[in-house]
């Protein structure tokens, strides 16, 4: 079996599992870095290729609740079912912290709140987007893909609102200069 960590970061690998009660959770025991070759265990923690650690990705491990990762029709983006069942305040805190994350978007956290639960499409049913939706998603997966933007900016709510706000007012302005120009009347052209 070829041996691939999951997921597109590069994560700090460890091991030393085989030491007594290292695999516990109260355990405090350190485990040694490792190489793919050696690992035991994957972490949280991202690194750079360098080595440099810049920061931490969620690893988590879920026991007894059915989790589905199921990919949504727009590439790149997902849908997530966990089968927990919890009172609307208990979500509603799960969404707020999931959104503080910078997991999921201030929309999505604004229109659940608003209905008092979350709805995503089912995983065979394509999102049919206006323009403004359209070019709002590619504004925010090239800044996304960019590096030296700052995630955080991207989930902000004044962020969200003055991305649409500047998008309506591009697409005002190419409807304007799209319109045939009409001729000025001139009194003294007699043509």
């Amino acid at each position: 079996m070829e041996k691939k960590v999951p997921g597109i970061l590069q994560r700090v690998l460890k091991k030393g599992l085989r030491k007594k009660d290292a695999d516990r959770y109260d355990s405090d025991q350190e485990l040694d870095v490792a190489s793919l070759d050696d690992a035991e265990i994957v972490t949280s923690a991202v690194i750079t290729p360098d080595g440099t650690e810049v920061g931490h990705a969620p690893v988590l491990d879920i026991d007894g609740i059915n989790v589905e990762l199921i990919p949504s029709t727009t590439p790149g983006h997902y849908h997530l079912y966990i089968d927990k069942v919890m009172s609307w305040p208990k979500y509603e805190q799960l969404l707020r912290a999931l959104y503080n994350a910078g997991i999921i978007e201030y929309e999505f956290l604004q229109l659940s709140i608003k209905r008092k639960g979350s709805q995503i499409r089912l995983p065979w049913i394509k999102k049919e987007m206006s323009e403004e939706d359209r070019r709002v998603r590619e504004v925010r997966e090239k800044l996304r893909a960019d590096p030296t933007f700052p995630d955080a900016l991207l989930m902000e709510k004044d962020f969200s609102v003055r991305l649409r706000e500047q998008i309506r007012l591009q697409m005002a302005k190419e409807e304007l200069e799209s319109q045939p120009k009409v001729k000025s009347f001139d009194p003294f052209d007699w043509d």
